[in-house]
């Protein structure tokens, strides 16, 4: 096809792209709509806690090296002590030594000699548990509060106990039929210098009884039970202005200075009279000093210390921010137990080299040693210093360099430069950060940001282990999808002459942050039911506008008897919330703000708010009008929240003019991802002719239009229709440079609302068609990677009693008494061990009955019980697989796709397929006759188009059940959460039998990422 000029417009999300290609005159305005879709993936978070997916995987992962290791060690000790003549060379011999009780012998080996077989049964019994060792690059305040009591009190024990070792400890518990370990409670937590003091005496002991054993073969033994593996280092990226370095840890002094160094080169004092200048040498001298020896710097007190009077103010002041970031650092370690005032006397390199170690040397005695030898501190201060964790130092990595950071803040506080003006003044240019060289394609994104990713490893083919990976999830997947889009889109249509990109606040989110918010989300979660209730007792229907209404309500005041209309001081009650009288409106006029967020709303008496207009309080009220007092409603503005008592000010417009400049603020890339994505795109299109626009703008445009009617007939955004995506990028697409600046000089006047015109005849009908014509694309997900298997590893009963015959039991496993539910009580194997917990929780719920459940253990000393279960399908598993000796079963995991096979009959037979099964290689094995054809698989996400009441349909598959042989199929626009929304009816399920493929006409289509549809044809 012929190639047009066209624009790319991008809304990028944690899951989704919309996209959109409009073509464009000579003259570079929107002429005509191409095509628009969008794009929707997983994020690789788990949908409800968001954390990554792969913190599971890397868990299991991580539990079974640590078996293998385990298993790896005692095989290699097993043949060493064979080798050194402390264990049999035949298997049965060895077996045999098995029945000896280690505890015996570990205890014996101080005071008696032992033969060979029995000091290597001992020796061995060391390498089964080794004790905690702590390692400080791991060890956390939290987990030391816990561990450290179970500690001490062991040492105490083995004390009171005049034992000599923790063997011989062991033996007099085991003497007196104790359970070993202890109980929980008995706060007997070993750790690995028991064990090796433990090492040293029996080889004292015993050293005299075997002259055969050199001091070599005695030190090969000890470092191999005791052996602990480094901690693999995780590198971090690379520094943003010399990519050939990686970036510093924000713990680092180097950084908090530099930071600080920004804060003050960039702080402005604001004059009553508005008018501004930055800090004078010895100001920004003055308060340098004092930020480096403090954590925090509060504005009241940098105005005290610059002797500044009432109505000064900073540009960097503001409602959430109300002070400087000082050196955390320094704060810490300059303490009298540390280094003391000594610490600003050292070299920047040396303190950065202090805190590093700090950070990353596992080994106590090595880093005592440094400290004592290196840094001159003494025994004391070098002890105390070895019991700070990483938890005490600020977590993560910045963006450039140590040395980088070094030079930047000298220039910056020596020569008062800004950040730019350093990185100019040395080599670089930090605007100039985008591609010079425009390519046909996107290439890895890895390979072109060598500065954004860590974890390079060149020997490697691979290219997200060649050159690495940005460590998180989303912004990862984010970016290949968006690679594997746009390459199609240049395939198809040619390279986009402009792109044009929004995208979502959380992408820039740090899981910290999203904690906060998912706890901010639950508080309001638990307001809006409160406020339910209140708005019942009225009673008004329980609508979101009317409970915004009531919040706004209760921020007038804290007493519900002064609450007023903010201009008029007329009562507001709350019947007469819900009136005609009473409307919400904007405080700063939204068509010269575009704020329409809760920040900038109240309510008021609908009177005053019509004669308040597009104007701002102090533009509507400034002059007293009749029945109006300008004092007084400044006065009652002081009871509303900090972010809209300012907005009541005479300057209220020049502030907010001042704080945002309207254009600066629409193309500012404040979002992680939107740095990472325009430098990313500039690959393929010009750097010049990229840029971000804001959500809350585009929001503002949308509606201007009209557009949010194409989804939805009330002319709200309908956020559960994936195509929304899409006309999101529309809008994006049309947000210009052009449109932005008539955008902000229509606003100058503030008095009529911005007029958007539509950029060409028949523009909304020309959207509406197209977009409902998108055939929403679906990454499918075909890979047999994920949970091959359930956790819990089942015993198969092979003589079942009656009364499991009849309650249909067929497997058992092992679990905790105290994690017991009361069906599970009942399933409990033991007839006896059965009857005595249904009597002990009898009618007892929640924390009772947990109680009952620990006193229960604690008192018997049960600590699990064999719990029947009724497993169908299993699947047996052979330990081992060489040579196996015993068999497990486990339930399968999660299905993978269900097969349709034709069979010699001619009948069409449906089976499900686990994950595990789809992992075999033999694939026969999966085929339910030998002459049978398999004519059709479906897998979750999958794309299907059937008959469905005389209709026609393209659906995508949400869930398969093998057991009650049906599919959950939903239209393919259809997203948000669709269990709770089928639960509250606003969508409808398409529930498919299997023996409905024919009678349907289903036949399976495939998606690509541009929404072109790939039909095969039919299956039956």
């Amino acid at each position: 096809m012929e190639m047009v000029r066209y624009r790319m417009g991008l809304d990028l999300g944690t899951n989704s792209i919309g996209w959109c290609l409009l073509e464009l005159d000579e003259k570079g305005k929107p002429l005509s709509l191409i095509a628009l879709n969008s794009r929707i993936f997983s994020d690789g978070r788990e949908p409800k806690s968001k954390a990554s997916l792969a913190v599971n995987r890397r868990m299991a992962r991580g539990a079974r090296r640590r078996r293998d290791r385990f298993q790896r060690r005692r095989t290699v000790l097993m043949n060493i002590l064979v080798e050194l003549g402390l264990f049999p060379k035949e298997e049965e011999e060895r077996r045999a030594l098995s029945g000896l009780n280690p505890y015996k012998l570990r205890a014996k080996a101080l005071d008696h000699p032992l033969t060979p077989h029995e000091l290597g049964r001992a020796l061995y019994h060391l390498n089964q548990r080794r004790g905690f060792k702590s390692n400080r690059k791991t060890a956390t305040k939290e987990e030391a509060k816990k561990t450290g009591p179970d500690m001490e009190g062991l040492k105490q024990a083995i004390e009171k106990s005049r034992a000599r070792t923790l063997g011989e400890f062991y033996w007099f518990r085991n003497q007196k039929d104790l359970l070993i370990r202890g109980r929980p409670g008995e706060n007997l937590y070993p750790i690995r210098s028991m064990y090796e003091a433990e090492f040293d005496a029996i080889h004292n002991a015993q050293r005299p009884h075997h002259k055969n054993l050199k001091s070599e073969s005695w030190t090969f033994l000890k470092e191999h039970i005791f052996f602990q593996r480094d901690l693999k280092p995780q590198e971090p990226g690379r520094c943003q202005l010399n990519p050939d370095l990686f970036r510093s840890p924000r713990a680092f002094p180097s950084y908090q200075r530099f930071t600080i160094a920004q804060d003050l080169t960039n702080l402005e004092i604001i004059h009553p009279d508005r008018s501004k200048h930055h800090l004078a040498d010895d100001q920004r001298a003055l308060l340098w000093e004092k930020l480096n020896r403090q954590k925090t710097l509060g504005f009241g007190k940098i105005k005290t210390l610059l002797k500044l009077g009432d109505g000064y103010e900073f540009n960097l002041e503001s409602d959430r921010r109300k002070e400087l970031k000082g050196n955390v650092t320094a704060c810490l370690l300059s303490k009298k137990a540390y280094f003391g005032d000594r610490w600003f006397d050292l070299e920047d390199d040396l303190r950065d080299e202090i805190t590093d170690d700090l950070l990353h040397v596992e080994d106590e005695v090595l880093l005592i040693q440094k400290a004592t030898n290196g840094w001159g501190l003494n025994e004391e201060s070098a002890h105390e210093l070895v019991k700070l964790g990483a938890e005490d130092f600020l977590p993560g990595y910045g963006r450039f360099s140590k040395d980088v950071l070094q030079a930047l803040y000298r220039l910056m506080i020596h020569k008062g430069w800004r950040y730019d003006e350093a990185v100019k003044e040395m080599g670089y240019d930090h605007s100039d950060q985008y591609s010079n060289q425009v390519k046909g394609k996107l290439g890895y994104y890895g390979e072109l940001l060598p500065e954004a990713v860590m974890g390079t490893r060149p020997e490697q083919y691979h290219p997200e282990k060649k050159f690495g990976k940005i460590g998180n999830p989303t912004v990862h997947i984010g970016l290949n999808q968006l690679r594997k889009l746009v390459n199609e889109i240049i395939q198809h249509y040619g390279p986009p002459d402009e792109i044009i990109v929004e995208l979502v606040r959380d992408l820039k989110l740090s899981q910290k942050r999203k904690d906060e918010l998912a706890k901010e989300q639950f508080a309001n979660q638990k307001n809006n039911e409160r406020i339910a209730k209140e708005l019942a007792e009225i009673p008004v229907t329980n609508s979101r506008e009317n409970r915004i209404k009531w919040k706004l309500w209760e921020e007038l005041n804290k007493d519900v008897n002064d609450r007023c209309c903010p201009y008029s001081e007329e009562p507001i009650g709350p019947t007469k919330l819900f009136s005609p009288e009473v409307e919400i409106e904007h405080i700063l006029p939204e068509s010269a703000t575009l704020d329409d967020s809760l920040a900038n709303k109240t309510v008021s008496m609908a009177h005053a708010n019509r004669l308040k207009g597009n104007r701002s309080p102090h533009e509507a009220f400034g002059h007293s009008p009749k029945g109006y007092d300008y004092e007084k409603i400044l006065d009652r503005s002081r009871f509303l929240p900090g972010n809209k008592k300012w907005r009541f000010q005479s300057d209220a417009m020049d502030r907010f003019k001042e704080k945002n400049k309207f254009l600066e603020r629409q193309l500012n890339d404040t979002a992680y991802l939107s740095k990472v994505a325009k430098k990313y795109l500039s690959h393929i299109c010009d750097a010049k002719k990229i840029w971000v626009v804001p959500g809350r703008l585009t929001a503002y445009i949308r509606d201007r239009l009209g557009l949010n009617r194409v989804l939805d007939k009330r002319g709200i955004k309908n956020r559960d229709d994936h195509r929304h995506h899409a006309i999101d990028a529309l809008v994006a697409g049309l947000t210009d440079r052009s449109l932005l600046q008539k955008i902000r000089t229509d606003n100058e006047g503030a008095i009529e609302k911005v007029k958007i015109e539509e950029p060409w005849d028949n523009f909304w009908n020309t959207v509406k068609e197209k977009a409902d014509r998108i055939i929403v694309s679906h990454r499918p997900d075909h890979g047999v990677q994920g949970c091959l298997l359930e956790d819990t590893a089942y015993g198969v009963i092979n003589n079942l009693s009656a009364w499991e015959k009849d309650e249909g039991f067929n497997v058992v496993s092992r679990k905790a008494i105290s994690s017991l539910s009361t069906g599970e009580i009942k399933a409990v194997r033991d007839p006896d061990l059965r009857e005595q917990l249904m009597k002990e929780t009898e009618g007892l719920t929640g924390k009772d009955y947990k109680n009952a459940l620990g006193a229960f253990s604690e008192r018997t000393g049960v600590k699990r019980v064999r719990v029947l279960k009724k497993e169908n399908p299993l699947e047996e598993i052979q330990h081992p697989q060489k040579k196996p000796r015993f068999t497990k079963s486990y339930a399968p995991g999660n299905i993978h796709h269900v097969s349709f096979w034709k069979m010699p009959d001619g009948k069409i037979q449906a089976e499900g397929v686990s994950v595990f099964k789809a992992n075999q290689t033999d694939r026969n094995q999966l085929r339910p006759h030998p002459a049978a054809k398999l004519v059709l698989k479906i897998h979750k996400k999958d794309y299907l188009k059937l008959m469905d009441k005389g209709r026609e349909k393209i659906v995508r598959v949400v869930s398969i059940s093998p057991a009650n042989k049906k599919m959950w199929l939903i239209e393919h626009f259809e997203g948000g959460n669709l269990g709770t929304r089928y639960k509250e009816k606003e969508v409808q399920y398409i529930f498919l039998m299997f023996s409905q493929i024919k009678e349907k006409q289903v036949r399976k289509i495939y998606v690509d990422s541009l929404g072109n549809i790939h039909d095969s044809g039919p299956v039956l």
